[in-house]
């Protein structure tokens, strides 16, 4: 499932930033790599909480900087 889900987040981003496959890696950070701000990641998030029908909490969500942070948080919410 962890591949799924990286597979998801990874294509999301790449289709809302319109990158290259190689230009999102798990260590790329949303804001500083990524180019996206604060509320571009809650959109992202938002959108891939109601694809899976899961919830990230608030406080995961406040950790989250690096695409692998995200998959970890989506994973984590997933159990």
């Amino acid at each position: 499932m962890h591949r799924d889900i990286e597979k998801l987040l990874r294509d999301l981003i790449r289709a809302h930033r319109g990158l290259e496959a190689e230009d999102v890696g798990l260590d790329a950070r949303f804001i500083e790599d990524l180019g996206f701000d604060s509320l571009n990641v809650l959109g992202l998030l938002d959108a891939l909480e109601e694809r899976l029908h899961i919830s990230v909490p608030d406080r995961a969500v406040l950790e989250i900087s690096t695409v692998r942070d995200a998959v970890r948080a989506l994973e984590a919410a997933r159990r």
